[in-house]
């Protein structure tokens, strides 16, 4: 229908801002004037957008399906992105972020995008595959991580014989909601003296 296929015009350019807001720095031209910086406060609501969107299963789904594929992503320059479904980009973006974020003190984006991500999971289907990459890096990120924390304790701890359950709260049966996010996608919840987001 018309409003679906406008609601799916409006997620191409809340990625771009997402992206934009995780983008390195880059040094202003003539031709290219630097972008402000999207404040957090902003970057918040935004993915408060995204969450929401991503409750809906059906959405979720036809954002992978041919009439939601873009034939390039001029915006994205860590790649060169063609014929790209929207929900494959939408992966990109958020794995992104996700990991640009985990260092910070305020850590609410990067556990935001990783629920939206979570919502949005069930109804992957034809993922591209630089959107894969994205959550394979994400997922060695952790682990490593997560490996540097267990050998420090056991160096403490030597009759410790695991690392702590960490629990994320997510099922892909309960989808998050905005005002869950925060409390079931913890994602610095047993790793309080670890600085993930370092060499990211």
């Amino acid at each position: 229908t018309a409003a679906t296929a406008r609601v799916h015009q409006l997620l191409e350019p809340l990625l771009a801002i997402l992206y934009h807001h995780t983008a390195p720095a880059t040094q202003a031209t003539p031709h290219r004037p630097q972008a402000p910086p999207v404040a957090s406060a902003s970057c918040y609501v935004l993915l408060l957008v995204l969450l929401m969107l991503s409750q809906d299963g059906s959405y979720c789904a036809r954002l992978h399906g041919h009439e939601c594929t873009l034939s390039s992503v001029a915006w994205y320059k860590e790649r060169h992105l063609t014929k790209v479904s929207l929900g494959s980009l939408a992966i990109i973006v958020l794995m992104r972020s996700a990991q640009h974020n985990m260092g910070q003190q305020d850590g609410s984006i990067a556990r935001n995008s990783l629920a939206v991500a979570c919502n949005m999971s069930p109804h992957m289907t034809s993922l591209h595959p630089y959107a894969a990459q994205r959550m394979v890096q994400l997922y060695e990120v952790l682990s490593k991580r997560c490996l540097a924390l267990h050998i420090r304790q056991l160096a403490t701890h030597p009759w410790t014989h695991g690392l702590r359950e960490v629990s994320t709260g997510v099922s892909t049966e309960k989808r998050l909601s905005p005002s869950s996010a925060l409390n079931h996608l913890d994602i610095g919840q047993g790793v309080e003296t670890l600085d993930i987001g370092q060499g990211v």
